[in-house]
């Protein structure tokens, strides 16, 4: 599979869910593509170490039961990480744009700072 076609498959989830944030600014820009990135390879490394476990098994009488296992510890302790990355970018950078974005919204519609006050 060639570049081009492997990078339209990439769905851009994170433009769906924050629409207002692509074109604010190149850095804001940068970071949008960085988190669909991760979704994409996240959702590949999630499917590989869902199946590592039955390797271990599989090899278990083979002798390659330990080695499978550090490696699968090891992938599990680089996903953790990889996540927790992924998680703080978007809650240092994405979260605080959005809610900059939402603070005018109750000006908008009357009835929802009445809602909010009840």
């Amino acid at each position: 599979m060639s570049t081009n076609s492997t990078k339209s498959c990439i769905t851009p989830r994170t433009r769906l869910l924050f629409p207002k944030l692509p074109g604010l600014d190149p850095h804001v820009d940068r970071v949008l593509d960085r988190l669909d990135h991760d979704h994409v390879c996240g959702e590949h490394t999630m499917r590989e170490l869902e199946h590592a476990p039955i390797g271990c098994e599989m090899m278990a009488e083979t002798g390659q039961r330990e080695v499978r296992r550090e490696a699968f510890e090891s992938a599990v302790q680089k996903d953790v990480a990889f996540y927790l990355e992924h998680m703080q970018l978007e809650v240092s950078v994405v979260l605080p744009l959005v809610e900059s974005s939402l603070d005018g919204i109750g000006d908008l519609d009357p009835g929802v700072k009445e809602q909010d006050n009840s």
